[in-house]
Formats: C-alpha cells, sequence, structure tokens
C-alpha cells in the first residue's frame, strides 16, 4: 500500500472497503490489488509532502512553526486544525500527538520535507532532513534524533540558502544518483491572495546539490529489464532510491525462485528489503514469521508484527514478545497491531506492554497503549480478564493513562451497560492512584452535561471522591445537580476569607452549572469586586444565563467599577455581546456616545456585524460605521498608492513601533510584544513590501491556517464566537479573543459557521500619515532580508 497526504473532506466506499469518512489531514493509502483503502493515521497538522524512510517509518512535512514535520507511528492520531478539518474520525482517542520537537530555526513554512539516504553525501548526512523553506529563502538540514518512541530534530548548516528573496525551494527529492535535486519556484511572490494573476510562469528552476568533488552518476539503467538475480545485490545499495526499486521489482514480476536467496539475507545480514521482497512474494507464511521475531535486528520484528498485522493476523508469540521487547519502536509496533487483530490477541498484547514503566514517559507509548485497548472496548471478557487482575492496577501506565481514559470511554458513550462497564471497573481497582483517575475519567465524560441516574456501587464512589476533595468537591455537586450543593457554593464564593482558586472554580462552575439561584451572586460579583480575577471570572459565568437585568447591569458599571483595568472592560463587551438584547444595548451605548467606539474590542465589533438580526445589524452600522469592502480595482489601487508611499521616503523604526503597538499589537506578536488573536508575525516574510500590503489591504483574502474565526448560536439564542479549539462527535469548544474556552454540546448548537470577515479592517493605514506608514513598515521589516 503506498501512503499519500490528504487534506479533503470525503466518504470513500469500496468493494472491499465498508465507507470511511475523514475531514481534513490523513496520511492514507490504497491496495492496488486487494482494492482496500485504509486511513494509515490521522492529522498532522497542515500536511505537507511525505516521506518513508528506509526503515518504512512515515513522516510528513508541515506548514507551520517550530517544526519540521511529523512522524506517524501506524493507526495514530496527530493534531490537526480543528475548525478548517473537523474532530478526529474516534471519538474516543482521548488525546493525540503533536509534531516532532525542534531545536534550530523556529520560522514558519518549512513545507517540504524529504530525507537524505542517498549514499553520496558523508556519512554524517544519512538520515537528515532536508527541508525546503520557501518563506526565507534557503534550505534546512536537520538531524533526526530519537525521541523515546518517536523523534526530535536538531537543525545544522543549511543545506543551501540565497540573499535573493526571489529564490523559493519549494520541493525536495533524493535521485537514484545520490543528489538532491530542489524544485525552485524562483518568484518575489509566495502568497497566492493577489487579485492579480502576475505570476513569473516562466522563471522556475530545479538545481542538483552535491558534495565539492563529487559528480553525481547513475549507471544501473531501468531496473525493470534486469534479470532476476541481478535485483538480489541492489538490495543492499548504498541508494534508497535503488534498494526500493528492487524490492518493487521482484514483487511485480512474482519471482518465486529467489526465495531461498532472500530468506538467507534475513536470516544472515538481516535485509529488511529482502523482508519486504518475500511479503510481497505472498510468502511472509506463519512459520517464518514465528522464526523472524527472534532476530536480534529489532527492524526486522518489527515489520513481521507490522505486516502481519496488515493481514490482521494475531500470533501468540506477539503477546510473549510485547513481554519481553527491548525496542521501544517494535512495542510502537506491537500497540499499532493489537488494535488491528482480534481482541483475543490485541488486548492481551496491550496488558504486556503497559507493564513496561519505562514507557511511561514516552511521549507516544502511553497513548498508543490506550488506543489499542480502545479498539476492543466493547469485547467485554478480555477487558474483563485484564482489569479483574489485581497486578494490572499495580502498572504506572494503567494509573495514569489507560483507567482514566477506560473510565471516560465507557461514561461518555453511558449506556445502561456502559455505566456498569464504570461501576466493575471501581470494584476491581486496587490502586488509589488509579481509583482517582477513574473519577476524573469519569467527570470529564460528563463536563458540560448533566450526570444520568448511575449504579448505586458507582455514585457511592463518586460520592466518596467527592468527599476527599473537602470543598472544591463542591464543583462535581454542583455539576450532579445537588441544590445543597449550589447553596453552599454560593457561600463560599461570596466569602472573601475563602481562598481566591477555591472561589474562582467555584464562581466557574456555578456559571456552567448555569443555576438560576447563582445568578444574583455572580452578577454582584461582577459589577463590583475588589479582587480583579474574580471579578473577571464572574462577567464570563454570566454568559452561561439570559436574564435581560445582566446587560443592564454591567452596561451600567462600565467605565466605573468595571474599568479598562485588568481587561474588565473587554471581559464585559464579550460577554454582552453574546445574547442580542444584550448587545443592542451595548451598541446604544456606542451610538449615544456613553461608550467610545475604539474601547470595544475588535472581535466584539466583528461578532456584532455578524449577527443576522437586522436591528442589531443596522445598530452596528451606526455604531462602528459601515463595514469597508474595497473592490479589487480600489485595492490595487491602495496597494499601488502604498507602495508608492514605500518608496518616496525612509522611515523610522523606533517611531514605527509607536504604531505597531497601537494597530497592530491588540491582536499581532512581533519581537515578543502583543497578543496571540491573530497569528505572530515574526516568521513571515516581513522584508518583502507586497506580502505586507496585499495582508494589511486585503486581510480576509488569505485568513492563517488556525485563525479562522467561527460563530456558534446555540438554541437558547447565545452567540459564541472565536477559533474551534477542539471538537468531537458530541462538543465543539471555541476559544474567544480573551483565550476563554467555551464547550458546547453539539445537540444545544443551532448554527455553527465559519465567519468570512478578518478581525483585522481593511482601512487600518487610513488614519496613519506617509511618513507614519513609513515608519510602521521600517519596524516590521526590521532585521529582515530585502
Amino acid at each position: 500500500m503506498v501512503p499519500t497526504a490528504a487534506q479533503p473532506r470525503a466518504r470513500l466506499v469500496r468493494p472491499v472497503t465498508r465507507g470511511v469518512s475523514f475531514e481534513g489531514q490523513c496520511i492514507w493509502r490504497y491496495h492496488p490489488d486487494s482494492r482496500e483503502f485504509e486511513i494509515y493515521a490521522e492529522g498532522g497538522g497542515n500536511t505537507f509532502s511525505l516521506e518513508i524512510d528506509s526503515k518504512g517509518r512515515v513522516f510528513s512535512g508541515n506548514n507551520g512553526g517550530d517544526t519540521r514535520g511529523f512522524y506517524y507511528p501506524q493507526g495514530s492520531y496527530s493534531s490537526k486544525n480543528w475548525g478548517k478539518h473537523g474532530p478526529l474520525t474516534n471519538p474516543y482517542a482521548f488525546g493525540y500527538f503533536s509534531h516532532m520537537k525542534l531545536k534550530g530555526d523556529s520560522r514558519r513554512f518549512a513545507q517540504a520535507f524529504a530525507i537524505y539516504e542517498g549514499g553520496l553525501f558523508p556519512r554524517e548526512f544519512e538520515g537528515n532532513i532536508i527541508a525546503p523553506n520557501a518563506m526565507v529563502n534557503l534550505v534546512l538540514n536537520s538531524k533526526r534524533i530519537p525521541d523515546g518512541s518517536t523523534y526530535r530534530t536538531e537543525d545544522l548548516t543549511n543545506l543551501a540558502e540565497s540573499p535573493d528573496r526571489w529564490f523559493r525551494p519549494v520541493y525536495a527529492g533524493v535521485g537514484p544518483d545520490g543528489g538532491v535535486y530542489i524544485a525552485d519556484w524562483y518568484d518575489t511572490r509566495l502568497s497566492h491572495v493577489s487579485p492579480l494573476d502576475d505570476w513569473h510562469k516562466e522563471s522556475g528552476r530545479v538545481y542538483r546539490i552535491s558534495p565539492v568533488g563529487t559528480r553525481p552518476h547513475y549507471a544501473l539503467g531501468n531496473l525493470h529489464e534486469l534479470p532476476p538475480a541481478q535485483l538480489l545485490p541492489l538490495l543492499s545499495h548504498e541508494n534508497k532510491w535503488v534498494r526500493i526499486r528492487a524490492v518493487l521489482e521482484i514483487g511485480w514480476r512474482k519471482t518465486n525462485e529467489l526465495l531461498p536467496h532472500l530468506d538467507s539475507m534475513v536470516n544472515d545480514q538481516n535485509s529488511l528489503e529482502a523482508l519486504w521482497a518475500v511479503n510481497l512474494l505472498g510468502a511472509l507464511t506463519s512459520e517464518r514469521a514465528r522464526q523472524w521475531l527472534e532476530s536480534d535486528d529489532e527492524h526486522i520484528r518489527r515489520w513481521v508484527v507490522r505486516t502481519l498485522g496488515d493481514r490482521h493476523i494475531g500470533l501468540a508469540e506477539f503477546v510473549s514478545l510485547a513481554r519481553k521487547e527491548t525496542a521501544v519502536q517494535v512495542r510502537s509496533q506491537l500497540a499499532a497491531t493489537a488494535r488491528r487483530i482480534p481482541a483475543e490477541f490485541g488486548v492481551k498484547i496491550a496488558g504486556e506492554l503497559a507493564r513496561h514503566a519505562e514507557d511511561l514517559d514516552d511521549p507516544h507509548l502511553p497513548l498508543m497503549i490506550w488506543w489499542a485497548i480502545e479498539s476492543h472496548a466493547d469485547a467485554w471478557p478480555e477487558i474483563e480478564n485484564l482489569f479483574s487482575k489485581p497486578e494490572t492496577w499495580d502498572q504506572p501506565i494503567v494509573q495514569q493513562s489507560l483507567a482514566g481514559r477506560l473510565m471516560q470511554r465507557y461514561a461518555t458513550r453511558g449506556t445502561k451497560d456502559d455505566l456498569e462497564r464504570c461501576a466493575a471497573l471501581v470494584q476491581w481497582c486496587t490502586s488509589a492512584t488509579a481509583r482517582e483517575a477513574l473519577m476524573v475519567g469519569m467527570l470529564r465524560a460528563f463536563e458540560g452535561r448533566e450526570f444520568p441516574e448511575l449504579p448505586e456501587a458507582l455514585a457511592a464512589s463518586l460520592a466518596e471522591y467527592q468527599s476527599t476533595l473537602g470543598n472544591s468537591g463542591l464543583a462535581i455537586a454542583l455539576r450532579q445537580g445537588e441544590a445543597a450543593a449550589t447553596t453552599e457554593a454560593i457561600q463560599l464564593v461570596n466569602d472573601p476569607t475563602q481562598p481566591l482558586a477555591l472561589r474562582l472554580e467555584l464562581a466557574r462552575a456555578l456559571g456552567e452549572t448555569g443555576q438560576a439561584t447563582a445568578r444574583v451572586s455572580l452578577l454582584k460579583i461582577a459589577a463590583a469586586n475588589p479582587e480583579p480575577a474574580l471579578q473577571r471570572v464572574a462577567i464570563v459565568a454570566l454568559r452561561n444565563f439570559s436574564d435581560a437585568s445582566i446587560g443592564t447591569t454591567l452596561i451600567g458599571r462600565l467605565g466605573s467599577t468595571i474599568s479598562a483595568e485588568h481587561e474588565l472592560r473587554d471581559t464585559a463587551c464579550r460577554t454582552l455581546a453574546t445574547r442580542p438584547a444584550w448587545a443592542r444595548d451595548l451598541l446604544v451605548e456606542v451610538v449615544q456616545w456613553r461608550l467610545r467606539p475604539k474601547d470595544v474590542p475588535l472581535d466584539v465589533v466583528q461578532q456584532l456585524r455578524a449577527y443576522a438580526d437586522e436591528d442589531i445589524r443596522q445598530l452596528a452600522i451606526k455604531a462602528f460605521g459601515q463595514e469597508v469592502t474595497l473592490s479589487s480595482e480600489e485595492k490595487l489601487a491602495t496597494m499601488q498608492r502604498l507602495q508608492e508611499v514605500l518608496e518616496s521616503g525612509p522611515g523610522d523604526a523606533e517611531a514605527g513601533k509607536v504604531q505597531f503597538t497601537k494597530l497592530c499589537a491588540v491582536c499581532h506578536r512581533l519581537f515578543g510584544e502583543g497578543n496571540h488573536i491573530g497569528p505572530p508575525l515574526d516568521a513571515y516574510d516581513r522584508g518583502n513590501p507586497k506580502f505586507w500590503l496585499i495582508a494589511i489591504v486585503d486581510p480576509s483574502a488569505e485568513i492563517r491556517e488556525g485563525y479562522q474565526s467561527y460563530a456558534a448560536r446555540t438554541d437558547d439564542g447565545r452567540v459564541v464566537t472565536g477559533m474551534i479549539a477542539a471538537q468531537d462527535t458530541n462538543s465543539v469548544t471555541i476559544r474567544s479573543a480573551d483565550n476563554q474556552t467555551t464547550t458546547l454540546l453539539r445537540d444545544e448548537i443551532e448554527t455553527l459557521r465559519a465567519m468570512p470577515a478578518s478581525l483585522m479592517p481593511e482601512d487600518q493605514m487610513k488614519p496613519l500619515s506617509d511618513q507614519q506608514i513609513r515608519d510602521l513598515f521600517s519596524y516590521l521589516s526590521q532585521g529582515a532580508k530585502r
């Protein structure tokens, strides 16, 4: 099967594959003979390119910052752009992998990805990542360093760089001659948002890079024409392309007469390529597999496990291998394979892997083992056989990674049988650490929704856990809807002698549960409280209520006890914008000049403009003016005028910092200063005036990946806007501009839509003089190539 990077929204049905649905980034594969389609691994940030190294490990580049890309174990889940590309296909994944950690140049857009295994460069280059960075005109050379079962990277001296800002390397590959081939887009433009089709279509070029003193040369000709016996030595060729092509030729031609030689190469030389060829010939029998599971080469063992798992075959030897395996990537593959084979073997393998306490802090393995367990969660006899054993609960990986997730898995689905299984887990648990994890897992399952009727034993265990938390346990009782808990929580949140952390926690919980009796106390705290942090939390908590008095009270305190200090006014504006009646009252304040338009945050202005209610839309126009939307011709004219301004004289970067602070730092971060509402600006093509002109004059033309704003309207009329921080089949979590997260249940969401406009107005430069514009651009471009 050939994996391929993908970003569509799709549902695929093949004769041998049931409907497979996915959104956005994933690595998929399709078998041309069996016609089987499969998601190999899901996620991967904004996936660019794909690479498989000489040991068959899968990687991709990434259109993002602070990484060279992702490493994908089979069956894994990695981070996604949740807003653009939807939830993971598995609602019970309960976690995902991040990109490979990076030490080195963290500027964005090292998008392409190749691993050098060509044999021509010095030995220290072998296995390195070659990563073109079109944004900053260079080709990176980054070393892969094992990080547990995954990798981290460390940049070495760049493979190529140029002061020419037109140098745009967008692809790297290693040829059969051992040279590195670079595709150079060669264009001053890098973004695709300009209204003009002014690409330099004739200026692209291809480079071949080789070490000084070498002459890359390929002399083997067409391998398809070589006799079978001449293919065998090529399985040990120094160039990966040649080795892999020889493997494919052996398999495609069905040269079974080579099997004795291939067996010898696996046995005597630990040849992974020979093993692949045996498999392509359909000759990897259980007998061969059992023999090679005893190989002293970890990659031979790993690929035997992987290959049989691809055929959904489990062996008892896998269980014993999981118990004794010393190589961490073999253990990772055992976990991946445990998902694919019958529960009879899969759960036992996961149980043995959980005994490896040395993997507790591995970046990947605890989740890999969890995904193996989760895939067989409905095979209750096998789960019972594992978790009813006291020694299972002694394992640190069970206590810290598996117990809570398994409890959450059953509680999230929440059928009567599932809740009985939750009760059984509590009954079997012999570890205090694991018991707490079980309770936390159940609480996570019901976050944002009411508890159902629980089995008596389970309810008793939850009450016991709650009692151990003291006053902090009130938050649990609140979410269970206990009236007495609400009364006690209100008393504590109003008591200034109580710890601030407790009062903050209870204020949040009172808001989340929407208890009507809590509204008066929260509103009193929101209107005036000597502790700004508590006041701010109370203002946010009021978003869960709909009483008209909330809007009236908050508006009445703007400028007095709800001031600009500690971001209280901004927080209040964001709360007021969530309900139509409150939003209308806020706009009246602006229209009647009791609140200055510039005192309303830009994200609130956008939210107010986005209301479907025509009265609110008209008030927004009166308050903030007609939203400026330039035609393409006007945008081009504006960009031309600004270009002439920039060319007419020098700017003062120090003076430009003042303009940046006033206009840009409200949303963007540069040189360590500013906010995170919009994308950071450091890594962009800052020395290119055209980049800035397009982004400033037409900010909605290309909204940076991960910074798309969404608006959710709930059944009770509440409007929540912000970026989607997470989503699954049950809920959507939205992070607002003030970094507050709101989790909404899907069955309570009336509409969820992307907001078409950027937070950034199109007329940002209008209030600036020509000299101030030159000053601002001088500051923005500091330290960048021009």
